[in-house]
């Protein structure tokens, strides 16, 4: 590097100007005059002696932290480390007549009293007692009522709990009366071209014993959903009939539970034992998932998918025309709850069916084009549930059977 300090040669092609005489009371510019003591210009790089009075001040101070404490830099770590995400309640399972879990998203710790329970329907409170707690911290708490309660009873849960780090969660969620009797159910007829005379059903056929209680209907599928009902208990057996209404109507009747005749609704069918969806807003015309499960979050009982549409009908949602209804059919196919239509050899599933998840497309489900308010769409045999459309056909006009065997002819189009 060269000197800065020595003086810059004149430029050859211009006259030199004479010698300001020195001032003792001015400065030099200092820009112009060349000063041995003067630092380089600051966008040029300094010399490693400059540079040493900074260095030795940096090094003075951290000296001088480190001989002090090391609580500054160690406290800096601790807060970085620190755990400030509170708890997440993930999950509520109903585990027996009297008990439910609760699964967190990571270990928490509950006081004795610090979760309460509240029955809906009759008002009754209590505290849930912490049972099968080997000790420490959890991720799952197992907990008891103090009574038992009744099949498909909605029970509130609220209470609070703290993490590790003594982050809390305040939460309240619904649980469901334990129900070991659940029927054998299938989803046996169903209409969505509903009217004001004939508002859209969907009739479920008994083939096995028990009680509903807590049985649930979804328009749509159990984590995404546009309607719902939850039966009440009903004693059924097999060849029973249940008709749940899903349509608008002016009043929305009680559900039977004592009696198939019970209701004096114009629309109750006096075969079958009738449960409407209170505020129901009828089905999708043309494109839907209609289902069935255990409970409000049991297992999956049935489902059907229908559509009129095609692979092609739209290129951002397979073809389904809407991301809810996509989204829907993934749960359906991670459930098995419907199955591509080429899975299906006669009556059986075939060898060919997928055994890995796979993406239903709208051609997988029954077509309800053909149907209207009265021309139902029937499963052919209530004992045989392939999981596809081939279950699946349209009665003629006016052949609409809710409550009855399905009507065993098929509509042909003129």
């Amino acid at each position: 590097m060269k000197n800065r300090s020595t003086a810059r040669p004149s430029h050859p092609s211009r006259p030199q100007h004479p010698a300001r005489k020195a001032d003792p009371a001015r400065t030099s510019h200092p820009t112009r005059k060349s000063d041995p003591a003067r630092t380089s210009h600051p966008s040029r790089p300094s010399s490693p002696d400059s540079a040493r009075p900074c260095i030795n001040i940096i090094i003075t101070v951290l000296i001088l932290l480190a001989a002090g404490s090391c609580s500054p830099l160690s406290g800096y770590r601790e807060l970085i480390d620190t755990d400030f995400q509170q708890p997440l309640l993930l999950n509520v399972e109903t585990l027996n007549e009297s008990a439910f879990v609760l699964q967190f998203s990571e270990p928490v710790i509950a006081a004795p009293d610090a979760i309460q329970y509240l029955v809906e329907s009759t008002g009754d409170t209590g505290t849930l007692k912490q049972i099968n707690i080997s000790g420490g911290d959890t991720d799952t708490l197992f907990l008891q009522t103090g009574s038992p309660l009744r099949p498909g009873e909605r029970c509130l849960i609220r209470g609070y709990v703290t993490d590790r780090a003594g982050n809390s969660l305040t939460f309240s969620a619904a649980a469901y009366g334990w129900n070991d009797q659940i029927p054998d159910l299938v989803i046996n007829e169903f209409t969505t071209q509903g009217s004001s005379s004939n508002p859209d059903r969907v009739e479920l056929a008994v083939t096995g014993a028990g009680n509903t209680a807590g049985v649930t209907f979804y328009d749509g599928v159990s984590t995404d959903w546009i309607q719902r009902v939850i039966l009440p208990p009903i004693d059924v057996e097999p060849g029973d009939f249940i008709v749940i209404h899903c349509g608008k109507e002016p009043v929305y009747p009680e559900p039977e539970t004592l009696s198939i005749t019970e209701s004096d609704s114009p629309h109750a069918v006096d075969t079958a034992w009738d449960i409407w969806i209170p505020e129901g807003s009828g089905l999708s015309g043309n494109n839907g998932i209609i289902s069935l499960y255990a409970s409000p979050r049991g297992d999956l009982l049935d489902a059907v998918l229908y559509s009129n549409r095609t692979s092609t009908s739209d290129a951002n949602y397979a073809g389904f025309g809407s991301k809810a209804l996509l989204a829907r059919t993934a749960v359906l196919a991670e459930e098995a709850g419907w199955l591509p239509h080429e899975s299906v050899e006669g009556n059986a599933v075939s060898a060919a069916a997928p055994a890995e998840p796979y993406q239903l497309k709208p051609e997988d489900g029954v077509n309800p084009d053909p149907s209207t308010a009265t021309r139902s769409m029937c499963r052919w045999d209530p004992a045989i549930d392939t999981d596809t459309h081939h279950d699946w056909y349209i009665v003629p006009v006016r052949k609409a059977s809710f409550g009855e065997a399905n009507y065993p002819e098929e509509y042909k189009p003129d």
